[in-house]
């Protein structure tokens, strides 16, 4: 653990960093609640749900690259990365188009700017982590086998995780709230 606590010290800012981004957005929800749950129809939720289960799968195969000391789980990982960007650059465009993403707004209700100001801030924010993630990966995948690197595979896995984890709270923020289950 000892070898692993800078990580950990770095991990826990990032994670007050996303925190405090996702309890003002909360904060402004919870006022304009209709607002935004309509605003979430305009993402697409199709790209939400695949970028979901990718991240979940890829952060699989950090840990079996991990458990099974095979750095071959690792280029499988930054690949389902690289999509997840690529899908990610697909709804930008998307919604850029349209009138809907930060610096391109067009007709929108001050309500529905900041529902998609917050999105685009969270989402991008995180996508840059999910760079930074893939970089941090193949630098691990390059030095997996230097016992001067021991920490190195173990860390990159914490960072890699952390990053799907704030994925998993930022998905059903923006892409489940206008969604009506059982009712």
């Amino acid at each position: 653990m000892k070898n692993h606590m800078g990580m950990w010290i770095f991990l826990a800012s990032e994670m007050m960093i996303f925190g405090v981004l996702i309890f003002l957005y909360q904060v402004d929800m919870n006022q304009h609640l209709t607002e935004f749950r309509m605003a979430s129809h305009d993402l697409h939720f199709i790209h939400g749900t695949v970028n979901t289960v990718i991240l979940i799968t890829s952060s699989y195969f950090v840990a079996l690259s991990d458990v099974k000391k095979n750095r071959l789980f690792l280029i499988l990982a930054m690949i389902l990365g690289v999509i997840f960007i690529t899908i990610k650059g697909f709804e930008y465009y998307d919604l850029t188009q349209e009138g809907k993403f930060p610096l391109n707004f067009k007709n929108l209700s001050s309500a529905q700017t900041l529902f998609f100001t917050y999105y685009g801030f969270l989402t991008f924010l995180h996508l840059l982590h999910v760079a930074v993630g893939i970089i941090l990966l193949g630098v691990t995948w390059f030095l997996y086998y230097n016992p001067k690197e021991k920490n190195l595979p173990h860390n990159a896995g914490l960072y890699w995780h952390f990053v799907d984890l704030v994925w998993v709270f930022i998905y059903p923020l923006f892409y489940l709230i206008g969604r009506n289950y059982g009712q």
